[in-house]
């Protein structure tokens, strides 16, 4: 084999992927980029996959095709791709602005000028009800929005002292969201999917739970035994089984029930 095409969560990781297939080192391939992927909101939501092509340079002989990699179990793959959660039992419920799409998702469709109206519209009702709110609780803060990737709207809040509107965990935010979703699609029409924030707390926990799925990954494989982890909501318990995904070695499932649901850490023939 002298052309190969691989995906990963970046560029990097893709053209790695590839070298390591071949046996080659960069110095020995022509290397195209076929899709940059993107990150995502939050490094999750809406996020793309990197493809590349790598190709043998003349003269340079392939290495002998290596046995393929280990691979997380396919329905459980399957679940995440399609931003559910993995385990027994039914899917949690959905959540405002909690849908992954997958890596390889078709671009969002552009909206129309009917749908922008609407959405606009919603957007109003959205940030006058937050701004009543954080009236009420005493809270300033200056309502930042934009449009990210796959339509998601992102309301962040910037101001001093938000750990009130955060609360332990995000917890006062994700009700927040919640509240938010529901009173701008009262009206019907175009769902807008909004995501709330403040001063970048999603961003932060979001690494902060990965780093964590990581370390305890290791510790379930070295001690070949496996590692629950604390409770968490839907979306914080997507954020770990997506970090985990690519890991060798260990596969990942969520068991009991909300608000005690928890991730379980399991090392391959454990």
């Amino acid at each position: 084999m002298r052309v190969v095409e691989k995906v990963g969560r970046t560029v990097d990781e893709a053209i790695q992927e590839a070298l390591k297939q071949l046996g080659a080192t960069r110095q020995d391939v022509e290397i195209e980029v076929l899709e940059e992927g993107s990150k995502g909101l939050f490094g999750l939501l809406g996020a793309r996959r990197a493809r590349v092509r790598v190709e043998l340079k003349p003269g340079v002989q392939p290495a002998p095709a290596a046995e393929p990699p280990e691979t997380e179990d396919s329905e459980t793959r399957a679940a995440l791709e399609a931003g559910e959660d993995a385990g027994a039992g039914a899917p949690d419920a959905p959540e405002a602005a909690e849908t992954l799409a997958p890596p390889d998702a078709a671009p969002a469709k552009r909206l129309s000028a009917e749908e922008k109206a609407v959405v606009e519209r919603k957007l109003a009702a959205a940030e006058e009800f937050l701004t009543g709110v954080l009236k009420r609780m005493g809270v300033e803060a200056a309502l930042e929005t934009r449009m990210d990737e796959d339509d998601i709207v992102v309301i962040n809040m910037a101001g001093d002292d938000l750990g009130l509107v955060i609360g332990r965990r995000g917890q006062t935010l994700d009700a927040l969201q919640f509240l938010v979703n529901q009173v701008a699609n009262k009206a019907g029409g175009h769902r807008v999917r909004i995501v709330l924030d403040a001063e970048g707390y999603r961003e932060r926990r979001a690494e902060a739970l990965a780093a964590l799925a990581r370390r305890m990954a290791g510790k379930a494989r070295r001690e070949r035994r496996k590692v629950t982890l604390e409770p968490m909501n839907a979306l914080e318990r997507r954020i770990v089984h997506l970090a985990l995904a690519d890991m060798p070695g260990v596969e990942t499932y969520s068991e009991g029930e909300d608000p005690d649901r928890r991730v379980v850490i399991v090392p391959r023939d454990a």
